[in-house]
């Protein structure tokens, strides 16, 4: 059964054109063993260190300023798609977007704060659909908005709430079928050890599917009673947090928890259709792991209460690391992001610290087989990845971000 129906040489010739090619029969490159069980397909990756190694150049696309024209100024960057004429549209601060051309040029914006069509209170994602009309959601009014390529509203569909907790637009296929999540469950007394449950949902043609449920984030809760109920709760993410991650390819969605390097490959009608695992073990977090990490948030803080003016009280912040809840064993991934061609990324987790590092995905093709590995450049965070690019946030030194891409086509090898 091929749900993708593309062979893994072929896919990786074009998402990778002058990247080495994918592994093949005589051993050389990243290998998979792919069999069927029940209908389902089992793609099992047995050698993904041997995939090649690369690193991007230099940006071939690039918006922001520090200051300058106030079109091209941006902060709290949500959401980047390329659209089929080579335009960029950009999520800023929450309630607007802007488009540019293929050289960054400015073109034109649509919406702004607030509650009424057109309007919008914090957009959380958005994906393009065909003909470059965008699918946008917006999680603080739930709902999704269909605009127009000229920016104009289409139509708006209200996101309920799933047994009065609230419902979260995990992705949206080019059809326009939606996954959503939501938090089956939460504890009622502090617990040092919280694992969250999420609950993944296919919204199609109006009707609503549940796909699975999935282990979420790891956290402590704190809870504090008033009058015999609930006065105020609160959750903190424990250091190492393993979780659920869900992405959203034009016709397939990517789901896992990172417990295990296990990916599950569901279609639009709720079907799971593939799964996907890769031979890497877990590692459990020792105390040489814990004692990095520590010292990576001290100097963390310590920056952070320098730049505020504040002075640092390190044996406290000490002691309050040495004695927080951490998760038992690291996450086998830390992201996942689906690839124009029905392909998708996986980050590998990365230790925290006080200043960003290069980033390491795996680069796996349509049939769910690792096709190559690719380092992105530090304080880089990639939203969008079409055949030859990949659009995402970069964040100079002074925090201000802009919109790079780079392209992967003409990436060149990496210093391992």
């Amino acid at each position: 059964m091929n749900t993708f129906g593309s062979s893994g040489a072929t896919t990786c010739a074009l998402l990778l054109p002058l990247l080495a090619a994918c592994g093949d029969a005589d051993g050389r490159g990243a290998t998979a063993m792919v069999r069927d069980s029940a209908g389902i397909t089992i793609v099992e990756n047995t050698s993904p260190d041997a995939a090649p190694v690369y690193a991007v150049s230099r940006p071939v696309f690039a918006v922001g300023e520090i200051a300058g024209a106030e079109e091209y100024e941006l902060h709290d960057v949500t959401g980047i798609v390329r659209l089929s004429d080579g335009s960029v549209a950009v999520v800023t601060g929450g309630s607007e977007i802007r488009w540019f051309d293929e050289a960054g040029v400015f073109r034109r914006r649509v919406g702004r704060e607030g509650d009424g069509p057109g309007e919008f209170r914090r957009i959380r994602y958005m994906r393009a659909l065909p003909g470059d009309s965008l699918l946008v959601f917006d999680s603080n009014n739930r709902r999704v908005t269909v605009l127009a390529p000229d920016g104009g509203v289409v139509r708006t569909d209200a996101i309920g709430l799933h047994d009065d907790r609230p419902v979260t637009v995990a992705g949206a296929l080019r059809d326009g079928t939606l996954l959503t999540r939501t938090v089956m469950e939460t504890p009622r007394a502090s617990t040092p050890l919280y694992r969250m449950r999420m609950g993944f949902a296919v919204i199609r043609d109006g009707a609503t599917r549940p796909v699975g449920t999935y282990l979420g984030q790891e956290a402590a809760l704190h809870v504090e009673g008033s009058g015999g109920g609930i006065g105020s709760a609160f959750i903190s993410v424990l250091p190492f947090a393993r979780s659920a991650h869900a992405t959203a390819g034009p016709d397939h969605f990517f789901i896992g928890s990172s417990d295990t390097w296990q990916i599950d490959v569901w279609d639009a009608e709720g079907r799971l259709v593939r799964i996907i695992r890769v031979a890497i073990p877990i590692a459990p977090v020792t105390d040489e792991v814990r004692q990095t990490y520590i010292a990576g948030e001290l100097e963390r803080r310590r920056q952070a209460a320098e730049e505020r003016g504040q002075p640092f009280q390190e044996p406290a912040a000490r002691q309050q690391l040495n004695e927080q809840p951490h998760a038992p064993a690291l996450p086998a991934f830390g992201a996942l992001l689906a690839t124009a061609d029905g392909g998708f990324w996986a980050r590998d987790f990365t230790l925290p610290g006080a200043e960003p590092v290069q980033e390491r995905w795996t680069i796996f093709d349509p049939d769910g087989r690792v096709a190559a590995v690719i380092h992105l450049p530090a304080a880089f965070t990639p939203l969008h990845v079409d055949g030859t690019s990949v659009l995402g946030v970069f964040r100079d030194s002074l925090d201000v971000p802009y919109v790079h891409a780079y392209a992967v086509g003409e990436s060149v090898p990496a210093q391992e």
